[in-house]
């Protein structure tokens, strides 16, 4: 219908009439301006849809072309994928097999390898650790024989020595009047009390032990021979009759450190033993000479 219902070219036309007509949908009325334009749209657009039927027949015909070719590709595609799979694990099949083989040699020698040159070195190791052993046995040896060498030694260089404890120590302020008394004492008791028959000559050296202190020192008395100390050690009863100030005089041997040990523990040992003895009549001392001490039970005097 036009725009409006009353055109200056639709003159005429009663408004009754024009509101019948605009009321029937089936019929289709335009004024004469509007006519010839309706017609020309109405071609256009008859034109138009044709067109577009036509389009979209042959967008139907293109898509079902273009579903068809790409289904036969779709199955080209998987005809081709499986054809290389095929090709590629029957070829890599026996290359890999191949190269696996060789891989797994190779592997096997350098392991084997590794493992000798492991067991040659375990075995150089637990030789070296062998040798180091006995090296270190031969070195404790060595150490042993030297230490008993040492122990020889010393013990030889004192051999001919003894010392006497609680002499009597001169006030004297020079050294040479002091040692001449300590000589002097020496030579009364070797020869007044025990009859050994020494003089100054059997002696090489004679002096003390220690710092000067309040008690007297030990003095030691190197003898030119063993026999004279053999005599002294024989004759050391008699000092049990002796002048008072030679009976509590104690004569021992000039022990190296491993024999003073030694003879310290066999004292101690004695002594717990005396204390442990219930009947009294028995006392237990050391007794022998330097390494080779001993305890002996002494019946006690009644």
């Amino acid at each position: 219908m036009c725009e409006s219902w009353y055109h200056t070219s639709c003159e005429g036309i009663s408004e009754e009439v024009y509101k019948v007509l605009d009321k029937t949908d089936a019929l289709h009325w335009f004024c004469n301006r509007c006519n010839s334009g309706v017609v020309k749209i109405l071609k256009s657009v008859g034109k138009l849809t044709d067109k577009i039927a036509e389009v979209e027949a042959r967008m139907l015909a293109i898509q079902g072309e273009t579903q068809s070719e790409m289904q036969k590709l779709r199955q080209s595609i998987n005809e081709i994928d499986n054809t290389v799979r095929n090709v590629v694990e029957a070829k890599l099949t026996g290359e890999v097999k191949k190269n696996v083989e060789q891989h797994v040699v190779q592997f096997r020698d350098i392991v084997k390898e590794q493992l000798e040159e492991e067991i040659g070195k375990k075995e150089l190791l637990s030789q070296v650790t062998e040798v180091s052993g006995e090296l270190d046995e031969v070195r404790k040896s060595i150490q042993i024989t030297k230490e008993q060498a040492d122990e020889q030694r010393d013990k030889e260089s004192r051999r001919n020595n003894i010392i006497l404890y609680n002499v009597p120590e001169s006030d004297s302020p020079r050294v040479g009047d002091r040692n001449k008394a300590d000589i002097s004492f020496s030579l009364q008791m070797f020869n007044n009390c025990m009859n050994v028959g020494l003089t100054e000559e059997d002696f090489i050296n004679v002096f003390r032990l220690g710092k000067r202190g309040e008690s007297p020192r030990p003095l030691m008395i190197q003898l030119a021979g063993y026999n004279h100390k053999n005599l002294i050690m024989e004759s050391l009863y008699k000092l049990r009759h002796a002048e008072s100030k030679f009976k509590r005089i104690v004569v021992a041997h000039d022990m190296t450190k491993t024999e003073r040990e030694e003879c310290k523990r066999l004292v101690s040992e004695a002594k717990s033993m005396t204390e442990d003895e219930d009947s009294g009549e028995y006392t237990y001392r050391v007794r022998g000479l330097p390494g080779k001490m001993k305890i002996v039970k002494i019946r006690v005097r009644s």
